[in-house]
């Protein structure tokens, strides 16, 4: 269930950066003392009960439930369909009138509406706010009271509570009776729910319960808890006349969910704002305080972690800049720091002695003109800008000049309807959702013309649209993503209705292929491709769309369906380095690779694109050309560095290369004939790797090895049927090749007939295999009680043990952090001491075995770039340190030197040990740099040691070590 009103309540406090909220002017002078807080106010509404002409209708609230003649801050908002187009739900976000109290009576009064958007009906909903009496103050059935929310006995057509009642007799009279009501009419009805839902309850509170058992079992604590719910979630409550145990069974049957995180948001969000103050004052002990506090009732608030993160960011950066005044970078990095946490005078101190120095002047006066946006300066920051724009033109740039400009004209004229209007625009295009309605809602008020009446609330209806629309996208990939494909169906279903409201029929497309990209990420083959069949049929003419589905046929081992899909895409879009990569890919699939060089070669005409280097690898190690696959891998590589697909690729072309070498030679040929066919494995190479694995002689020793290497092959691209004959080649020896055997075998059936059988049977082995997601892919929805259900139910079970698994082990990552990697081991007495008479401890880590007993006898080496940072406490130095290959780096000679006893340590006499090892590689976090060791002097028996290495600068940093006995 959704809950429109946390919307408005949002839209209160937006956050301090970016272009979501527009701050006041900082003064640096001091700040005056903080004014009283006002007293706490909730939001309350009633309906429309009667119209007296287009501009006067009759309110459900009076005199009796707080409402004063006069008022006029109350707005009018509609009720309209659902998603599932059963009931009306309120769209907070669209407001259709403005309304002011002219009479007033005990049960009801009279409003004069003004700035109409559209005409008023019956059962609209009218909101404002409202002071909380102190007696009820954070009262869950005070809050649903307020909010018109009626819950109905069984038996009559009266509510069970009213506003007007709980405020006449406060919460120590009226709340426990009613309580008691509500309690009494869920245990009477226990018999009648017998008859209505027979199925068990599945999760919360009552699982595993039939629904009357549940009924018979409800304590009052279980009727607060779904009043808490209900405060939490109006959003379908709200205008609607429901009975309680129709809700309350609904409740039960959806796992008995809370409202607490809604609570503790609404507690969070004023720590928020207060710190957002503090910090805009300099402030930043108090504000991460009151941070803290946020996160401390809502540790997955992530507006509190960034801010607390921020913070801890700016102490670094002060720290280091009080050691080392002359660091330009730091200094550009708090100044940005303080500018994302609005301290914008700091920020602007910064930012001079920045300009002093003439670092990164663009930059620096990019951030001078938004820091005079932020301040309220419009007029200088459009000069700035503007010049700024002319140098080097951003989209960044254009969006903050842009809104200079039109906060310039609203300074100018402050009823000026066009500026309120672009700048709702602006926001929305940015997906600033709350400040683009306060902005078309700042436009309704002064709109002078229907027609800017109409522009303004067609602004807000599509605002409004966008903005459900991107929870429903955000909803469905998570759907998909837990391979819940009845839910992504209805919220796809959703989105397309949505949009076409609007007439966004591209967008509507592009979100549906959005949400079949998230289903192909769990192997839902099935479900992206009626996606992309869908985003077709909205979008006939989108090529991307067309090149999705030949991708989803190329995933199910269909590459003659993809080259027929291709053959039609193609001509829309004949320059699509994409398509050519799909069209190539699906050539080599069929073994035309005379046609998948041509295609490859021409998507590879994008300097930029990684993946079309990976189809020419593949065909060259096709051809037999090693040394050209190698080149075109490692090119790839270069281009995305974190992709997993292409390290492999990497890795396998490297070596194939030299396993090809060495067969070349005839060295060890059968050796190397099995690193080739795995190499090839890894490249997803499945001519050359179906080849290279028969090339092998079936008599020798490495023949099963190379089948079963071929075998484990989990790419769509390899023949199921060659697959599952080499695994019935050798004699499967443990569980685990077992499984691997009968996964193939389960494929290659799969390949001939899609059947129920087949789908259980590969299930089941991707189940024994752990692949939770294919599992679960493979066996679709089942029917309850059949063998496929109970299967999906462990793979869905394996899946959440994994989540579990996941979310334990960052807890404890972040309850207890690591030390660093450069300290962990040796004794405290033992250490050798810097300048600064603080301990270097020993680094030991990913050492190699030689070097790692070198340091254990002489207990300390040195990894840090700086002095200070060698003197630093090893919670602070975050140093790592790594071993690459000894072809790769130069050699060096280190002399180890046991380091001095400290004090009361036993004095002993040693000889320095000199050895040779591979150079070392050393980053900091906070640095991000890398320095290679330079070579240590003998030391004599009372010399000092000096390590010294370059810096960039003039004089070389360096780190005294202590005497040698």
């Amino acid at each position: 269930m959704s809950h429109p009103l946390a919307r408005a309540l949002a839209a209160v406090w937006l956050t301090a950066c970016g272009l979501a909220c527009s701050s006041p002017p900082v003064s640096s002078a001091p700040a005056p003392p903080p004014a009283p807080k006002p007293e706490p106010t909730l939001w309350a509404g009633g309906h429309v009960t009667k119209l007296l002409g287009p501009d006067r209708v009759v309110f459900s609230r009076g005199s009796d439930d707080g409402i004063v003649l006069g008022r006029d801050d109350l707005t009018v908002h509609p009720l309209l369909p659902s998603d599932d187009g059963k009931s009306k739900q309120l769209e907070i976000d669209i407001r259709i009138a403005r309304a002011k109290v002219v009479e007033v009576r005990p049960t009801e009064s009279v409003l004069q509406l003004s700035v109409i958007a559209e005409p008023v009906q019956v059962g609209a909903f009218v909101q404002y706010r409202w002071p909380v009496p102190a007696a009820w103050r954070d009262d869950a059935l005070l809050e649903c009271a307020a909010l018109d929310i009626e819950l109905r006995w069984h038996t009559r057509d009266e509510p069970m509570f009213r506003l007007a009642d709980l405020l006449r007799q406060g919460p120590a009279i009226a709340r426990p009776p009613i309580l008691a009501a509500m309690h009494k009419e869920v245990l009477d009805l226990a018999e009648l729910a017998r008859t209505v839902y027979k199925v068990r309850v599945e999760g919360g509170d009552f699982h595993g319960l039939a629904l009357s058992d549940a009924f018979a079992r409800t304590t009052v604590a279980d009727i607060e808890k779904f009043l808490g719910f209900v405060r939490a979630f109006p959003g379908k409550y709200i205008g609607h006349r429901w009975k309680l145990v129709e809700v309350y069974a609904t409740w039960i049957i959806n796992r008995t969910p809370d409202g607490d995180r809604e609570v503790a948001l609404r507690a969070a969000n004023p720590l928020l704002q207060d710190g957002n103050a503090a910090a805009e004052r300099g402030d930043f002990k108090t504000a991460e305080g009151l941070w803290r506090q946020a996160l401390a009732l809502v540790p997955d608030l992530e507006a509190a972690k960034t801010r607390v993160k921020a913070a801890n960011d700016i102490r670094i950066h002060r720290d280091v800049l009080s050691r080392d005044p002359d660091d330009s970078d730091r200094r550009y990095k708090l100044m940005v720091a303080l500018f994302n946490r609005s301290a914008y005078a700091l920020a602007g101190e910064e930012l001079a002695a920045l300009e002093k120095v003439g670092f990164r002047p663009w930059d620096l006066q990019r951030y001078r003109g938004m820091i005079l946006v932020r301040r309220g300066q419009y007029a200088q920051a459009l000069a700035i800008l503007r010049a700024a724009e002319k140098q080097k033109s951003s989209t960044e740039l254009t969006i903050w000049r842009t809104y200079a400009e039109q906060m310039a004209a609203i300074q100018t004229d402050p009823k000026g309807f066009a500026a309120k209007l672009a700048l709702g625009k602006l926001h929305e295009e940015e997906k600033q959702w709350d400040s683009a309605i306060a902005k078309l809602h700042a436009a309704l008020d002064v709109a002078a013309t229907p027609e800017q009446l109409a522009q303004a609330h067609q602004g807000q209806k599509r605002v409004a649209v966008r903005r459900d629309v991107q929870s429903a996208i955000d909803a469905a990939e998570t759907a998909a993503r837990n391979h819940e494909t009845k839910s992504v169906r209805d919220k796809v279903q959703v989105i397309v209705r949505k949009l076409g409201s609007i007439g966004e029929s591209t967008q509507a497309a592009a979100a549906v292929g959005k949400v079949a990209a998230a289903a192909i990420g769990v192997w839902e083959y099935a479900l992206a491709l009626e996606l992309r069949l869908r985003q077709v049929k909205l979008a006939p003419k989108d090529a991307d769309a067309w090149f999705g589905i030949a991708w989803v046929q190329l995933q199910l081992n269909r590459p003659d369906m993809a080259r027929k899909v291709l053959d039609k895409a193609l001509p829309l879009k004949p320059d699509s380095h994409y398509g050519h990569l799909v069209l190539a890919q699906a050539a080599l699939d069929q073994g035309d690779v005379a046609m998948a060089l041509a295609e490859a070669t021409t998507a590879a005409n994008d300097p930029g694109y990684a993946w079309p280097r990976q189809t020419l690898a593949q065909i060259a190690v096709t051809k037999g050309d090693f040394a050209q696959a190698e080149q075109l891998a490692d090119h790839a590589w270069k281009l995305l560095p974190d992709d997993y697909t292409l390290r492999n690729l990497r890795l396998g072309a490297r070596v194939a290369r030299q396993a090809h070498d060495a067969i070349a030679a005839g060295r060890d040929v059968e050796r190397n004939r099995l690193r080739l066919v795995r190499a090839l494995v890894w490249m997803d190479a499945p001519l050359a790797a179906t080849e290279a694995s028969r090339s092998i002689v079936r008599a020798s020793k490495h023949w099963p090895d190379a089948r079963r290497a071929f075998a484990e092959a989990s790419g769509a691209r390899f023949d199921p049927a060659e697959k599952a004959a080499a695994a019935a080649e050798f004699a499967p020896a443990s569980p685990g090749e077992k499984v691997m055997v009968e996964r193939c075998a389960a494929e290659a059936a799969m390949a001939v007939t899609e059947t129920a059988d087949n789908r259980l049977r590969l299930g089941r082995a991707y189940l024994a295999e752990g692949s939770f997601h294919r599992a679960i892919a493979t066996i679709g929805t089942p029917q309850p009680g059949t063998p496929a259900a109970d299967l999906y139910e462990a793979a869905r079970l394996g899946l959440q043990a994994d989540a579990l698994r996941d979310e334990a082990r960052q807890a404890r990552s972040v309850a207890t952090p690591s030390r660093p990697r450069c300290c962990m081991s040796g004794r405290a007495r033992y250490w050798p001491r810097c300048t600064r008479g603080r301990p270097i401890r020993p680094c030991t880590r990913w050492s190699p075995a030689g070097l790692r007993r070198a340091v254990k006898r002489t207990r300390w080496l040195c990894c840090c770039r700086t002095r200070s940072a060698c003197a630093a406490r090893a919670s602070r130095m975050r140093c790592s340190i790594y071993w690459p290959y000894k072809r790769t780096w130069r050699r060096w000679q280190a002399t180890w030197v046991p380091a001095a006893p400290l004090r009361n340590a036993p004095s002993r006499s040693v000889k320095p040990r000199t050895t040779t090892i591979a150079s070392p590689i050393c980053t900091t976090a906070a640095a991000g740099n890398y320095w290679a060791t330079a070579s240590w002097a003998k030391l004599g028996r009372t010399s000092t040691a000096r390590r010294c290495w370059p810096t960039g600068s003039a004089t070389p940093r360096c780190c005294s070590m202590p005497r040698v006995r």
